[in-house]
């Protein structure tokens, strides 16, 4: 059975509402039984990842998070046969012999087996259910491989690390250097330099917003986070999700 440290203060609604990362799974678990809190308010925060809320539910699934194992039945007792009474003798110049009990033979069921444990599998959204009861079993989802750089550039599925959106980076303004070199030819006509600026530019920008939704992934965000202004900082340089996420395992694995 874990041990709480109950010398540690519970944390406050404020504080989790503003700092949820710092603080563990389980500690935000005891704050939701303890009614300072709720999920949907978590939710709304905006900081409560899928992988953070999974291990909540699972902490809020169970006191110690074990399965109780199944109690083998005992075999009832098999009463043991009585031996027949001897017959009483009569009078007789042969007297046959007393017959003798027969042993009954004492048959033992065998203890069933214990059932064995399935696991469970989760995906995001979790289904509404009832805190304190046992977890929903579900199908298990496919986990996304990201190792490995360039491999889906022109894709919004998946994650990449921070080294390869920063290279993007780079890539997109040498392309756009190149589409200027090329739309400001003086021998190019105005009409010809728009179209050349036009087709140039449309899988430049597809390119950029691919692998700027999947680097928002890699921090376990929407892909519509790189259009909050300023936020092309935090891809560049924030830290990404530790672990697997619901957008797949860690590039850097």
């Amino acid at each position: 059975m874990p041990i709480t440290d109950h010398s540690k203060p519970m944390a406050t609604k404020k504080q989790l509402l503003e700092n949820l990362r710092e603080f563990s799974a389980s500690e935000v678990a005891e704050a939701i039984r303890a009614g300072e809190v709720t999920m949907y308010e978590l939710s709304k925060s905006g900081q409560l990842t899928p992988l953070m809320r999974r291990r909540i539910e699972a902490q809020l699934s169970g006191p110690s998070g074990e399965v109780a194992p199944a109690q083998t039945p005992q075999p009832a007792p098999v009463p043991t046969p009585q031996p027949a009474p001897a017959p009483i003798p009569v009078a007789d110049p042969h007297p046959a012999p007393a017959p003798q009990p027969v042993q009954q033979p004492v048959f033992t069921p065998e203890p069933t087996p214990a059932p064995v444990q399935q696991p469970v599998f989760f995906s995001d959204p979790m289904p509404q259910q009832q805190y304190g009861t046992a977890p929903i079993a579900m199908n298990p989802v496919p986990v996304m491989d990201n190792r490995g750089m360039f491999k889906r550039i022109f894709s919004f599925k998946g994650r990449i690390r921070r080294l390869e959106y920063d290279l993007s980076y780079i890539f997109f303004l040498l392309w756009i250097f190149l589409i200027v070199l090329l739309a400001f030819l003086p021998d190019l006509s105005p009409e010809l330099a728009v179209i050349i600026y036009a087709v140039m530019m449309i899988p430049g920008l597809w390119f950029m917003y691919a692998q700027g939704a999947k680097r928002c992934h890699d921090r376990g965000n929407s892909g519509w986070f790189q259009l909050i202004p300023f936020y092309i900082f935090v891809m560049m340089f924030g830290d990404s999700d530790f672990g697997d996420n619901e957008y797949g395992n860690n590039p850097k694995s």
